[in-house]
């Protein structure tokens, strides 16, 4: 019966030491860490899978407008066309673009002096808007090519050409060193906007991106199906509602301190403060994430490899496979808090 008991009392013993409770701890405290360092450089990761999605990241896409850009457009200039005036221009250009969440559609109707006048809603296509008057005359607004590197809207009634508006958007002031951050991690960098090729070159050509990465004239869609046509893990960058596919599409989609609460939404990194300089952060942040889930995975195995043995040969008592298994979830705890 003596021996009887002692097995059962050391199978109990065994029983204890094996509790995984480091092990089950490994990760989740390294992603609360994770959670308050990213709250103190301004960032929220929303989703904690992200953080082993962006081991290997090979690509990063970049959203123009809005991401690289300020996003505060300005109607610059109104090119009416024979018969028209500028103002019957911006009118129905504004027409088209009110009550769309888009700084194209902002920087149009702020331009424009419709008044109280009432105004059916325009509708957001994927290059560009239209609407409907009263009358039954179709209004459209998309974009053309543009040599000069600025924006160009072209405005049409029932297909035929009205005027083109010229807007203007300023750089942000931290794109060309996020950029060079991302090409230092030996990220391939690449823009996909649904802008024209003029301002998408231009911007380009100032944050230090060849030509050939350039993808200009994308939709929504285009913009997904890129990211996922890529090879390798996926970075995407955007502040936009028709960016939503192509950060869901992204092994990373990241929103930009000054998006649309839809593209913050969908994103699994949301930059609350700061600039694109902020994603060279994230990285950072993630990868140290995963070296702390590793060292608490390795703590918690060596753990067991020590403690098991002893509690199965008998030469560990309740009280000790007790004491071992707190410490090792302590110092797992201690382990995930150390910077």
């Amino acid at each position: 019966m003596a021996d009887g008991g002692e097995a059962v009392m050391r199978g109990l013993v065994v029983l204890l030491a094996a509790c995984p409770c480091a092990l089950a701890l490994a990760a989740p405290l390294a992603q609360a860490r994770l959670s308050a360092k990213a709250a103190g450089h301004g960032l929220r990761f929303s989703d904690p899978g992200v953080v082993d999605r962006m081991a290997g990241l090979r690509t990063a896409f970049l959203d123009k407008t809005g991401t690289l850009t300020l996003g505060r457009l300005e109607v610059v200039a109104v090119d009416p066309c024979p018969g028209w005036s500028v103002a019957q221009v911006l009118d129905l250009a504004a027409r088209a673009e009110t009550g769309i969440a888009h700084p194209l559609a902002q920087a149009v109707v702020a331009a424009a002096s419709i008044g109280d006048a009432v105004v059916v809603g325009g509708q957001r296509l994927d290059r560009g808007a239209e609407t409907t008057l009263a009358d039954g005359t179709h209004v459209h607004v998309g974009g053309v090519a543009s040599l000069q590197g600025e924006t160009r809207l072209r405005v049409t009634v029932d297909g035929l050409a009205v005027g083109d508006l010229l807007l203007a958007d300023a750089l942000d002031p931290s794109a060309a060193d996020g950029v060079a951050q991302l090409k230092r991690r030996g990220l391939r960098v690449a823009m996909a906007t649904g802008d024209a090729d003029g301002p998408a070159l231009a911007v380009a050509q100032r944050i230090g991106l060849d030509a050939a990465a350039v993808h200009w004239g994308c939709t929504p869609a285009d913009k997904a199906d890129r990211i996922r046509n890529t090879r390798g893990p996926v970075l995407f960058v955007g502040d936009g509602v028709n960016d939503a596919p192509a950060l869901t599409a992204a092994a990373c989609g990241v929103s930009v301190a000054r998006a649309h609460p839809a593209a913050a939404a969908t994103a699994a990194i949301v930059i609350l403060e700061g600039g694109l300089e902020q994603v060279d952060v994230a990285l950072s942040l993630a990868a140290e994430t995963r070296r702390k889930i590793r060292q608490n995975v390795v703590l918690a195995l060596a753990y067991n490899i020590i403690v098991l043995p002893l509690a199965a040969l008998g030469l560990l008592s309740p009280l000790g496979a007790a004491i071992a298994m707190t410490a090792s979830s302590l110092l797992v705890l201690l382990n995930a808090l150390r910077d």
